[in-house]
């Protein structure tokens, strides 16, 4: 899930809508692509007055030569003041690249009026200045990013090929919020990723057989208030083929989850969800964010450890960063990489 103050999926067109309860105010519709890549703030079958939406890619990736390196992008259409008494539409973009040969972590946010921004309603074409955009074109994502508020400037120009099905979160892609709200939300896994990131001068050419990424889109009529709810969410890519996405909802007063939710892509390609999870994170961070937390998905008899492979991933105010990740599945031993969002600040 995602993100800083300001962090998220579903069917349009004319669906008639299913006899599956909703969970809150937005009914249920079968999720359809390439439509619900778009953005959902008009043109679908129920209510818009307060949707949050955003999309949002991680990724470790290796170049030509050899280098490692992660990072994350997220763009985010929703309801922020912009100035005082004044609300309106808006937009924000956050960037984070991880150099992890070098230790280094660069992050950047840009906050945009919405007359500067441009979010289709029909397909995925999102334009955002000059600064930004993402596409979608079949089986493939186009993402362009400059970003050069201050040094270095951070530069991206990636091409996604999806590789899976999509990840529907919550088995139907509809999932409970809090305070009697929801959103959709879905998951690409497993990108195959090209092209070019830049930090500075330094321009960086990806080895696509050796770079993957994971794409989520998540939008409803929840509101990203810190003082409700906060959370704990982790992508997990495991080199037996099974991709994860793992989550808790956490109470701001306690620190303890309200409940938590496992959605996996098994090796075979078959999809399991459980709510019988169980995540520990150490306090061992200076910045007040764990490096380390354990995971354990107990019907999968699964428990995995994930270890933060940079310091300082939280350049953006929240953490999200890529850790090294190993464990078992069943008696076998597995290994990987993970990302890690977290809002939950413990000092």
């Amino acid at each position: 899930m995602k993100i800083k103050k300001t962090l998220a999926v579903i069917a349009a067109g004319v669906l008639t809508a299913l006899a599956i309860p909703a969970f809150a105010n937005l009914p249920y519709f079968p999720v359809n692509f390439p439509r619900d890549d778009a953005a959902h703030h008009d043109n679908v079958p129920y209510p818009v007055n307060q949707i949050t939406e955003w999309w949002y890619y991680n990724g470790k990736l290796t170049s030509v030569e050899g280098r490692k390196f992660a990072y994350f992008v997220a763009v985010f259409h929703l309801d922020m003041e912009l100035a005082a008494q004044q609300k309106s539409r808006g937009a924000v973009v956050m960037v984070q690249v991880m150099d992890l040969d070098q230790k280094k972590v660069y992050g950047k946010e840009m906050i945009y009026p919405d007359d500067a921004a441009s979010f289709s309603t029909q397909q995925l074409v999102i334009q955002i200045g000059s600064d930004f955009s993402l596409n979608a074109n079949g089986s493939h994502y186009y993402l362009t990013e400059a970003i050069a508020d201050d040094k270095p400037d951070i530069k991206f120009n990636l091409t996604y090929t999806k590789t899976r099905p999509p990840l529907l979160i919550n088995k139907t892609g509809l999932l409970d919020m809090w305070d009697n709200t929801n959103s959709y939300y879905y998951s690409n896994t497993r990108l195959k990723t090209e092209g070019t990131i830049q930090i500075g001068n330094d321009v960086i050419t990806i080895n696509p057989d050796e770079s993957s990424s994971w794409m989520d889109h998540q939008w409803g009529d929840f509101t990203l208030d810190s003082g409700k709810a906060q959370w704990i969410w982790t992508s997990s890519q495991l080199d037996n083929d099974m991709d994860l996405s793992v989550f808790e909802l956490i109470n701001p007063q306690t620190k303890q989850p309200i409940w938590g939710l496992a959605n996996v892509i098994m090796p075979d390609g078959s999809y399991a969800y459980t709510k019988k999870i169980k995540m520990t994170p150490s306090n061992d961070g200076s910045s007040g964010y764990p490096q380390t937390y354990d995971i354990e998905v107990k019907p999968l008899s699964m428990h995995l450890t994930l270890d933060s492979m940079v310091p300082d991933q939280d350049s953006n105010g929240f953490w999200e960063g890529i850790h090294e990740t190993s464990g078992l599945y069943g008696a076998k031993a597995v290994k990987g990489y993970s990302f890690v969002e977290n809002t939950v600040h413990y000092k």
